[in-house]
């Protein structure tokens, strides 16, 4: 062939153009690795990095979305409704419209049409859950019927209950074949409403009508709330009578559930239901639920499943029989701290032996040195992997002693710290470093100084000298390939109201620093090393010690030598 009819040829022919490397990731393995992803930022980075990433990771990116406020609910429900294909990955939807106090009604009746326009268009096919969150229930009942009509397989519903209540021909209550049923009492319930779950209230009759003739497979039930004082709770009686033979949670708030003892010799009907239902696994319980010693009628058999546990500690303490199960505990109650307090603690956590989550908090009445506490939690669960833990109202102990005792927690992977700031503290970045590098197997963790008692609220800030500050740092540990820590990503957030209530003063910060740059080679590292109030540091001055020993001695040799 001639060379002009080659390179005429060639030059009428498209170059064909390589695929790149990423857009041969298969689909499902994308997936995969978008659900280990638990920060919806990283997931959302991780969708941008090609075309082909964010087709297949949309499922997992839209799967929960979350508003918080009526104009988000506003613009983004209607992007969901212009793009169809988008809307049809979405399985939970959390709408809180509550964002500015002064306008809430405006806005919750901005945020429910949103909801009703898109559910109506039948393109949320896909949700499974819908929770509403808001001080009030939603101000338009048709919520419920476009819900309901429109969303298929919606099976988990969750609403507030706040003071303006529409019960008696309420659509909330045409459902069925829900699989998880949640209420949240707000304070406006409390204060008027007090007597509404009674068994002989009109209002509830096609409410348990709904719970416990047409949704025989529930398995989630919640009846949550708190009230602002001891004597302001709910009687719920007629709860006691129903029977989910699949439910596996259960949470109740300030509600009690027979304000009336049995008789003597009786079972309290609380305690039969439990034993009817053996397939709970997580339990969550306030002091006006059950007196706890009518916990000793529980036979020792009863709640074979049960893992998760969230109470008092003297409800934890009348069910012995449990602690050999439970892998996870919330105590609800802030304990105050006494003589008998550490030892009556480590008593109890003792005997969990498989506990793997913990959550607890203490208020203390005076600057109270709480090492020897957390030492004798550390001793007694040492196979904790998360650990929420917070000291209110007085200092408790300085970051450098709790990055030393937590040590003693070798499996642990993240925690949560709240406390007010020991006077001549460190700074909450520099705790932050010195607990990574003290704690290598740290994953993540947050740490918070919190004002002292009054609450941090503006109220009582009126005559507050010096002002009042709150500060909160999230933080990322980053390992080498050696699983050891190399970098810390971290975002700091601080607060602080001025005295009088003048003015307060917001400021955000994130930063990435290198744990490992105050240790480089140089004079100037070496001596920030030596001087380094940390475990590294503590070794190289022994080191040092030594090595200074062993020169004095050679001295000294050397010297009754030469003489």
């Amino acid at each position: 062939m001639p060379l002009s009819l080659a390179l005429a040829i060639g030059a009428g022919t498209p170059p064909t153009r390589s695929l790149s490397p990423l857009a041969a990731f298969p689909g499902d393995l994308l997936i995969l690795v978008a659900t280990y992803l638990q920060s919806r930022s990283d997931l959302h980075n991780f969708s941008l990095t090609s075309k082909h990433f964010m087709l297949n990771v949309q499922p997992e990116l839209y799967s929960t979305v979350t508003l918080s406020s009526a104009r988000q609910c506003v613009s983004t429900l209607g992007m969901l409704f212009r793009r169809a294909d988008l809307a049809r990955h979405v399985r939970k939807l959390i709408v809180r419209p509550d964002r500015e106090q002064h306008r809430a009604h405006e806005d919750r009746k901005a945020a429910v049409a949103a909801v009703i326009e898109l559910a109506a268009s039948q393109r949320l096919d896909a949700l499974q859950a819908f929770d509403w969150d808001a001080e009030e229930m939603p101000p338009d009942d048709d919520l419920w019927f476009a819900l309901r009509m429109g969303c298929p397989r919606l099976r988990c519903i969750s609403t507030s209950i706040g003071f303006h209540i529409t019960f008696r021909h309420s659509q909330l209550f045409d459902f069925s074949n829900l699989h998880g049923f949640r209420i949240k009492l707000k304070p406006g319930f409390y204060n008027d409403y007090a007597d509404l779950f009674l068994q002989d209230h009109p209002t509830l009759q096609a409410f348990w009508d709904m719970l416990m003739n047409r949704c025989p497979d529930l398995q989630v039930l919640a009846i949550d709330g708190s009230a602002s004082s001891a004597t302001e709770f709910t009687v719920i009686k007629s709860l006691l009578k129903g029977r989910w033979p699949k439910l596996r949670e259960m949470s109740l708030g300030d509600v009690s559930l027979d304000p009336h003892a049995p008789m003597m010799g009786a079972i309290h009907p609380f305690v039969t239901f439990l034993e009817e239902h053996p397939t709970l696994e997580m339990l969550r319980l306030s002091r006006h639920n059950i007196n706890p010693r009518f916990f000793s009628d529980l036979t020792p058999g009863a709640l074979p499943e049960l893992t998760k546990f969230h109470g008092s500690l003297e409800q934890l303490q009348s069910l012995p029989h449990l602690h050999h199960s439970l892998e996870s505990v919330v105590f609800t109650e802030p304990m105050r701290t006494r003589e008998f307090t550490p030892p009556t603690v480590s008593a109890v956590l003792l005997n969990i032996s498989k506990l793997k989550h913990l959550q607890i908090s203490f208020t203390l009445t005076t600057m109270y040195d709480s090492n020897s506490l957390l030492r004798t939690i550390v001793h007694s669960c040492p196979h904790l992997q998360s650990f929420t833990l917070s000291c209110t109202q007085k200092p408790s102990f300085q970051l450098e002693s709790f990055s030393r005792t937590i040590r003693g927690l070798t499996k642990l992977r993240y925690f949560e710290l709240n406390m007010v700031r020991y006077p001549g503290d460190e700074p909450i970045a520099a705790g932050a470093a010195r607990i990574a590098r003290c704690n290598p197997r740290l994953e993540s963790f947050t740490l918070a100084f919190i004002p002292t008692y009054p609450p941090f609220s503006p109220s009582s800030l009126i005559s507050s000298i010096p002002p009042m500050s709150s500060q909160l740092g999230i933080y990322h540990v980053t390992p080498d390939g050696h699983g050891l820590p190399y970098k810390l990503s971290g975002f700091e957030r601080k607060l602080t109201l001025w005295p009088w209530g003048l003015w307060c003063t917001r400021s955000e910060t994130r930063f990435t620093k290198n744990l490992r740059s105050d240790v480089a080679l140089g004079s100037e590292g070496l001596w920030k090393l030596v001087t380094e109030r940390s475990i590294a540091g503590e070794e190289v001055r022994m080191m040092m010690f030594a090595f200074g020993l062993v020169t004095l001695a050679l001295w000294g040799f050397l010297s009754s030598a030469l003489r």
